[in-house]
C-alpha cells in the first residue's frame, strides 16, 4: 500500500534513482530519458502538431458530450461500451494528455503509434523521486510528477484526457486508470466530448475552458500544453468541471477555499439551482443524493451532512432557514445514500481476485461505533457477477426523484478526495488527493417497467449501476480478509463528527474467531489464526491514522497503494507465508473444509498466487 511519510522534496534530485528510472524508460520506449528541472521546457513541439483550418473539416463523433461505459472482458459490444482503443483511435491520434493514478506503461504504450507525442501526469511517492518532468530525448514521451506539500499521504488521482487530432479535439473524464484491469474486468464510466481545434484562431474563453486551463496548472502541466486550450471550442460543452488539489500547496487553501472538492460542488449547484427568495421553492424535502465510489474511507455522520447541503450549494443554516427547520440534522445526514458492493458481491463476481483488489472497505472504519452503518446501501451492478470501480453522484429531487444531476469522474466518497468543510462558509479546510470530474446538469432519472432511463442533452446515459438501490441488510462490503474474519468492535475513539481520526492503527484491531461449524474449534490454534489476521491487516494496511487537524480525512485504500517497491515486495512475500500457515491450520480445524475462494479453482499454491500477484502489482508502480 502506498503508506508514504512525505517530505517536501522540491526538486533535489537522487542520482542514484533517477538513473534507475532513466534504465526502466529506456528499457519501454527504447529512448534515452532525461530530466527536466523547468516544466517550461517541456511540452516543446506539443503545439506544432496541429492542423490550422485549411483542413478539411472533420465532422465530431460527439459534439455534444456522451456518457459511456468501459468494455467488459466477456461482453457482447453494445453501443453503450467503448474500449480503450475506442476512446484513443490511434490511427488517427496526434498527440495526447492523461493522468492517472496507477500507470502501467508496458501495457499502455504499444497502443499509440510511435509518433505520437505523450504528456503523462501520474502519482508517485515524493520520498523516492522529485517532482518535476522526465522526457524521452526526442521529446515524444513525457511524464509529469505534480506539486505535493507535506501531506501525509501524496496522492494524484485524477482520470483526465486530452486527445489532439488534425481538426478536433476529445476531452475524456473517467472512473478508470491506466492500467488493464480497469479496461477489462472493473466496470468504468467515461465522459467523452469532442471539440473543434483549430490552431489558426484563438477562441473566446468559456467557463470550461478557463476551469480546465486551471486543473491543467494546477497538474504542472506544461504551459505549452495549457496553451492549446485557447485554440479549442469549447463553446458547445454543457459539463462542468470539478477538481481536488492538496490543501497544502499553500495558495490553494488561502485563497481558493471555494475552488475545489465539495467547495467548488456547492458553487456549480448555486448555478444550477439559484436559492429562492421565498422558502419552499427549491423541492430540500424530497431531495436525496446517492454516492457511490469504489473505496470508502470513514465517512461521518457530519462529513455526510455537509455533502447533503454542499450538493445544494448551500449552508446547513440556510437549509434550516428553507425549510423552516422542518429538516433535522439526522434526517439531513440520512438523505445521503452511501452505495456499495457487498461481500457476497465481492466474493461471487466471475472475474475473482483480481477484481475484488480494486473494491476497498476500510475495515476498522465499518466496525468503529461512529461508522454510519444505516446510510450503507447495496448497489446493483448493471452487468451481473461484475464489480463497479467507477465513482459517481446522483442528485435526484422533486416527487419520484426525476430529476437533478449526475457527477463522474475520479472522486471516491472520502474526505482525502471531497474535502473537509467549515458548516458555517460553503468553503473547504482541507483536501488531500488530485482530483477531476464534471457534472451534467439537468438530468432525468426514470425507471420503467424495471428499466432504468437516464437522460442528459436527449441522449441515453448508460449507469455502471442500476438505479434502485437498498438498504445493505447481507453483510460486511468486500475486503481483503477472507468472509468470517471480523474485527470486534474496538473501544478507541476511532472518528468524530469534525471527521478527525484518532486512536489505534487498523493493525491493532482485534479480531474475532472464525466459525466453523463441522468441527469443535481449538481455541490456541484460533487464537493463533486470529493473530496471524491481525499481522495481515498490518501487512496490507500498515497506515497510522492521522492526527493532524488539517489531515481530518479518512484516506481509503485504494488511495494508498505503495509506491515502494521493496517494502512492498517483503510484505507480500511474508504475507504469502501468513496466508499458508492460516490454510493449513483451517484444514486442521475442519479437514473437509474446500479451497478458500482465493485458491479455489486453481492448483497453484498461496505462495504461487502472491508471487504472481506481486509481480502485477509491481508492474502498475
Amino acid at each position: 500500500m502506498n503508506n508514504h511519510n512525505n517530505q517536501n522534496t522540491g526538486c533535489s534530485i537522487d542520482d542514484e534513482l533517477i538513473e534507475k528510472e532513466l534504465e526502466e524508460f529506456d528499457r519501454l520506449m527504447s529512448d534515452e530519458v532525461i530530466y527536466i528541472s523547468d516544466t517550461s521546457e517541456a511540452g516543446e513541439g506539443f503545439e506544432q502538431t496541429g492542423n490550422s483550418s485549411t483542413t478539411a473539416e472533420t465532422s465530431l463523433p460527439f459534439p455534444d458530450g456522451a456518457v459511456k461505459l468501459t468494455h467488459m472482458q466477456g461482453e457482447t459490444p453494445t453501443e453503450d461500451c467503448m474500449t480503450l482503443e475506442d476512446i484513443l483511435q490511434p490511427h488517427k491520434l496526434r498527440k495526447a494528455l492523461l493522468s492517472t493514478f496507477i500507470l502501467e506503461m508496458d501495457w499502455l504504450e504499444p497502443k499509440f503509434a510511435k509518433s505520437t507525442k505523450l504528456v503523462i501526469v501520474k502519482s508517485y511517492n515524493p520520498d523516492e523521486e522529485p517532482s518535476g518532468v522526465l522526457q524521452t530525448e526526442n521529446g515524444r514521451i513525457t511524464l509529469i510528477n505534480p506539486l505535493f506539500g507535506k501531506q501525509k499521504y501524496p496522492i494524484m488521482h485524477s482520470k483526465l484526457m486530452l486527445l489532439f487530432y488534425d481538426n478536433y479535439v476529445r476531452f475524456v473524464a473517467s472512473s478508470a486508470n491506466l492500467i488493464q484491469i480497469d479496461w477489462t474486468v472493473l466496470q468504468n464510466i467515461v465522459y467523452i466530448q469532442d471539440m473543434k481545434l483549430d490552431t489558426m484562431q484563438t477562441f473566446t474563453p468559456t467557463e470550461f475552458s478557463i476551469e480546465l486551463q486551471k486543473a491543467l496548472r494546477d497538474l504542472n502541466v506544461p504551459e505549452q500544453v495549457v496553451d492549446q486550450i485557447n485554440h479549442i471550442d469549447t463553446s458547445n460543452v454543457g459539463v462542468h468541471i470539478v477538481t481536488s488539489v492538496p490543501s497544502r500547496r499553500g495558495w490553494q487553501v488561502r485563497d481558493h477555499a471555494d475552488a475545489y472538492g465539495m467547495a467548488k460542488l456547492a458553487k456549480i449547484a448555486q448555478k444550477l439551482y439559484p436559492q429562492p427568495s421565498v422558502p419552499g421553492n427549491l423541492d430540500i424535502m424530497s431531495t436525496n443524493v446517492y454516492c457511490y465510489g469504489s473505496s470508502m474511507g470513514r465517512p461521518t455522520n457530519a462529513f455526510l451532512r455537509n455533502f447533503f447541503c454542499y450538493s445544494l450549494g448551500m449552508t446547513w443554516d440556510e437549509i434550516k432557514r428553507q425549510t423552516d427547520s422542518q429538516l433535522t440534522e439526522h434526517e439531513a445526514f440520512r438523505r445521503v445514500k452511501v452505495g456499495f458492493h457487498t461481500n457476497d458481491q465481492g466474493n461471487s463476481n466471475k472475474f475473482g481476485l483480481i477484481s475484488r483488489m480494486s473494491i476497498k472497505c476500510q475495515q476498522d472504519s465499518y466496525f468503529d461505533k461512529s461508522f454510519p452503518v444505516d446510510a450503507l446501501y447495496k448497489i446493483e451492478p448493471a452487468v451481473p457477477h461484475t464489480l463497479v470501480h467507477a465513482k459517481v453522484v446522483l442528485m435526484r429531487m422533486g416527487p419520484g426523484e426525476h430529476h437533478g444531476w449526475m457527477y463522474l469522474g475520479s472522486h471516491n466518497f472520502t474526505a482525502g478526495a471531497w474535502g473537509n468543510v467549515s458548516t458555517t462558509q460553503l468553503k473547504l479546510t482541507y483536501v488531500n488527493n488530485y482530483e477531476f470530474g464534471v457534472v451534467l446538469p439537468e438530468v432525468r432519472f426514470d425507471t420503467v417497467f424495471g428499466r432504468d432511463h437516464v437522460v442528459w442533452r436527449g441522449s441515453k446515459v448508460p449507469m455502471p449501476v442500476k438505479l434502485s438501490w437498498s438498504p445493505n441488510e447481507e453483510g460486511l462490503p468486500p475486503g481483503f480478509f477472507d468472509e468470517g474474519i471480523e474485527p470486534l468492535e474496538d473501544d478507541a475513539d476511532m472518528g468524530n463528527d469534525d471527521g478527525n481520526i484518532a486512536g489505534t492503527p487498523a493493525a491493532q484491531s482485534k479480531v474475532s474467531k472464525p466459525e466453523l461449524s463441522t468441527t469443535t474449534p481449538n481455541k490456541e490454534l484460533l487464537d493463533d489464526l486470529a493473530a496471524f489476521e491481525t499481522e495481515i491487516a498490518e501487512l496490507v494496511d500498515p497506515e497510522e491514522p492521522l492526527t493532524d487537524n488539517l489531515a481530518s480525512t479518512a484516506v481509503n485504500q485504494e488511495d494508498v497503494l505503495d509506491g515502494q517497491a521493496k517494502e512492498w515486495s517483503e510484505r507480500t512475500q511474508h504475507l504469502a507465508h501468513l496466508q499458508s500457515i492460516i490454510k493449513q491450520g483451517l484444514e486442521e480445524l475442519d479437514p473437509n473444509e474446500s479451497k478458500s475462494d482465493m485458491d479455489e479453482g486453481s492448483d497453484e499454491s498461496s505462495e504461487d498466487e502472491y508471487s504472481e500477484f506481486t509481480s502485477w502489482r509491481t508492474g502498475q508502480l
